[in-house]
């Protein structure tokens, strides 16, 4: 999933599902841009984010 603004079509944030594959009881961790994946989890998609860094609040260091 790509959130962007229709005025500036290069600012978009990228949300992307991790799942643990062979766990389907275990709840979607929603991953903003790129951050980190949780340890046992598979991220799925790829990342489009291309939005300034200072702009991405989800992006914080890890």
């Amino acid at each position: 999933m790509i959130n962007r603004n229709a005025r500036r079509k290069s600012c978009g944030l990228t949300l992307r599902p991790a799942i643990v594959a062979d766990t389907p009881q275990v709840r979607i961790a929603w991953i903003c841009a790129a951050k980190r994946t949780p340890d046992g989890m598979t991220v799925k998609g790829q990342d489009l984010t291309d939005i300034k860094p200072a702009w991405k609040a989800c992006v914080a260091t890890d």
